[in-house]
């Protein structure tokens, strides 16, 4: 009897990376996607994209894509009960009710479904930058002067411009302010205000001028192997960068001296087996 072929449902701001991937590796493979490159369809079975399900873009749903993320799991589910494995790729990051809600989902209707995904409080862990820097000073790592912004007052005075204000928690180089004076400090944050902006959100931290890189792992929660570290193109107005810190892709190999590549991946592996983070992971570093 012929063995039936493997399934994924990968969810994602962009899955096609990864569902180019698990085509390549023998799996069917099923995308819950935000964007829908045309380059995805060849790679899956089947699809739910968001703008076009919904038609509108990314400036429209911005603050609200997460929720739709899992409305349209729950219904690529609910298509295809039997599909096998589950992973959550990027744009979930900090969606932990919505998280909760596809495993509760799993749970209820019971799906034979097998999540791959770190738990919930891992991420939580991971995702927070105090937890993350007082982790890494006690295996005596440097990292930059952080303070939430709410604490800004008890720093006056003794903080350094030019100095970063950014979201404590964002991706892709999005909510990140370099700021060379108070009084621009002052002003970004007037015109923050006007659309909403809640001081326990926000982060000031030292900045350091460096290369910017990240290194990645793969992992199962005990085990750790390192896979690449990538020079990091931040914000080059070649690619047409809308913003400073804005993330537009990766330079491998990153070119670095031996015993910085050593110490990335030191404190890579450490991040990730303290942390017991499974499948693949990445860290962001500056490198003085």
């Amino acid at each position: 009897m012929e063995e039936r072929t493997k399934s994924v449902l990968v969810v994602g701001f962009n899955t096609r990376p990864l569902a180019f991937s698990l085509k390549n590796a023998g799996y069917d493979v099923y995308a819950v996607d935000f964007f829908g490159d045309l380059d995805l369809y060849p790679n899956v079975k089947d699809s739910l994209i968001l703008i076009k399900e919904l038609e509108t873009d990314y400036g429209t749903i911005k603050g609200t894509y997460s929720k739709s993320l899992l409305d349209f799991t729950k219904q690529m589910l609910k298509k295809n009960p039997d599909i096998d494995f589950l992973i959550i790729g990027s744009g979930l990051d900090d969606a932990h009710a919505e998280r909760k809600a596809i495993l509760n989902e799993i749970k209820v209707k019971n799906y034979k479904i097998k999540s791959l995904n770190n738990d919930v409080e891992t991420i939580k862990k991971a995702r927070n930058i105090e937890y993350l820097h007082n982790l890494l000073k006690s295996h005596n790592f440097t990292v930059p002067l952080t303070i939430s912004y709410i604490n800004l007052g008890n720093y006056k005075g003794k903080i350094q411009f030019p100095l970063i204000l950014k979201k404590s928690k964002s991706a892709g180089g999005l909510n990140v302010y370099k700021l060379s004076t108070y009084e621009e400090l002052s002003t970004l944050v007037k015109n923050l205000e006007s659309v909403g902006f809640n001081q326990t959100d926000w982060v000031i931290q030292e900045y350091i001028k460096g290369i910017a890189v990240s290194c990645t792992t793969i992992s199962n929660g005990k085990e750790c192997e390192f896979i690449t570290i990538n020079r990091q193109i931040i914000g080059d107005p070649l690619l047409n960068s809308p913003k400073e810190f804005m993330y537009c892709g990766n330079i491998v190999p990153a070119g670095l001296l031996q015993r910085d590549e050593k110490l990335i991946i030191k404190i890579t592996k450490t991040l990730t087996l303290k942390l017991g983070l499974k499948g693949i992971n990445g860290f962001d570093y500056v490198l003085k």
